[in-house]
């Protein structure tokens, strides 16, 4: 499906439906991100981006957000950073609380991928607090608490907090039947148990991951688990 998805974005392009475009962009870049196509991914957000009459509304927070992490993800910094600027600067104008529970995310990702895990802290618990309450937006709700366990543990803080993160976010998966993000989780679990001296339990949640990645050909989480 993935020449209909980008005929449909260019038809977006050509009608100036920012909106809707956004959606499908932000979207795909779940698949995307899993395929290595982080490039196509950042100049299909960055076409839309680019609008002069881009729509404050969460969409484009969230398109915001996806971009950023793409960015991060290629080590473009300096882009990531305007990103998130921009993405603060939005969520001003959008009512709904998420938005600025997305951008606090953003904020995270930043953080850890700058090695500032004070503001990745920061970032990540804000972020938190709000999507525990509004009970939507799952897989940045998933994410938020996976990545905060994982600064927890840079900062070679308290390794219970980590933990209990990391449960949270199992039992969110386990309640939907989530494998991708489950398999993620996983694997970070198995590392603050392997620091914890708990070798066999780590063996356990990584040879469950490594299944749980068969399901869906995750080769990123296979090879996250493996090494």
């Amino acid at each position: 499906e993935q020449p209909n998805l980008r005929d449909a974005m260019e038809f977006c392009l050509a009608e100036g439906d920012v909106e809707e475009g956004l959606q499908i962009a932000t979207a795909v870049s779940l698949l995307w991100s899993t395929r290595g196509l982080l490039s196509e991914t950042r100049r299909w957000l960055d076409r839309f981006l680019l609008s002069p009459n881009l729509p404050p509304t969460i969409v484009t927070v969230k398109a915001l957000y996806a971009n950023c992490l793409m960015a991060e993800q290629q080590r473009d910094h300096q882009r990531a950073a305007a990103l998130v600027e921009q993405a603060h600067a939005l969520a001003d104008h959008v009512p709904d609380p998420v938005a600025h529970a997305v951008v606090d995310h953003a904020d995270g990702v930043f953080g850890i991928f700058n090695g500032d895990l004070v503001r990745a802290c920061t970032g990540f618990e804000g972020a938190l607090t709000v999507l525990r309450e509004a009970e939507r937006e799952l897989v940045i709700h998933v994410e938020t608490l996976t990545l905060l366990g994982l600064t927890y543990e840079l900062l070679d803080d308290d390794p219970r907090r980590a933990v209990d993160c990391y449960e949270e976010a199992l039992s969110i998966t386990d309640r939907h039947g989530e494998s991708v993000y489950r398999a993620y989780v996983l694997w970070v679990m198995a590392v603050a148990q392997w620091r914890q001296g708990e070798r066999r339990r780590a063996t356990e949640l990584l040879e469950e991951g490594l299944r749980l990645r068969r399901l869906v050909d995750g080769a990123g989480n296979g090879a996250n688990n493996l090494e």
